[in-house]
């Protein structure tokens, strides 16, 4: 199992219309390759994560980036798993909005660690503990 997880940004807003477009071909594609994730999006800020076999995963990660209407797309993480943590879900969407206090901040600690210009800041512990954060809400623990 592999997981994939970055950051971009939108070139511009998307309109409500737009968005549903993009999650609901993003869930059929997913499913039809036994892909699982979650996309939080907040504006133009894009965090997504990826759960797959690792050629499933690279391919669509690889279809993201040709996508124009991302820009300085940024990998997280990319790693072997034991398991997933979206298991069922061919493409969640959560808002930042609707997410408790400490994981809307730990998600917008990671977009300060990504700029989108320049080079990552902070070492491999702290972004695992901020992912392990963030994802303390679904049931499987994170693999370190």
């Amino acid at each position: 199992m592999h997981r994939l997880v970055y950051l971009s940004q939108l070139t511009r807003r998307l309109s409500a219309q737009e968005a549903r477009s993009m999650i609901d071909l993003s869930r059929r594609n997913n499913a039809r390759d036994a892909v699982t994730g979650v996309l939080l999006l907040q504006g133009r800020c894009i965090f997504q994560v990826l759960e797959g076999t690792e050629e499933a995963v690279m391919r669509r990660f690889h279809k993201i980036r040709e996508d124009t209407r991302h820009t300085h797309l940024r990998i997280v993480q990319s790693d072997t798993v034991g398991g997933r943590i979206f298991d069922g879900w061919s493409m969640g969407v959560l808002m930042p909005q609707h997410m408790p206090t400490i994981e809307r901040n730990c998600l917008f600690s990671l977009f300060e660690l990504f700029p989108a210009t320049g080079q990552p800041r902070g070492d491999e512990a702290q972004v695992l503990r901020l992912l392990r954060t963030l994802f303390s809400g679904f049931e499987l623990e994170m693999a370190a």
